[in-house]
């Protein structure tokens, strides 16, 4: 199980990065991001938003408000 994790985790963490690239080619990201690191944030900041929604700390609106604030950051 863990190893599927750990497989899915790395596949996401890729795909996400690949869209940052991407957005950093279309000049819509800031050019000196890291897409890793980047990416490696917004899965950490989504993993422990939906818990505080599962927990029912967090409004899913709530959440919603926080990513988009956290994203908003890497646009110039």
């Amino acid at each position: 199980m863990a190893e599927r994790f750990r497989l899915g985790h790395a596949q996401l963490r890729d795909a996400v990065s690949t869209m940052i690239t991407a957005g950093q080619a279309d000049r819509d990201l800031h050019a000196d991001l890291d897409p890793i690191r980047e990416a490696d944030l917004l899965l950490a900041l989504v993993a422990g938003l939906g818990d505080a929604v599962l927990l029912r700390y967090r409004t899913p609106a709530e959440v919603i408000s926080l990513v988009d604030h956290h994203l908003s950051r890497l646009t110039p």
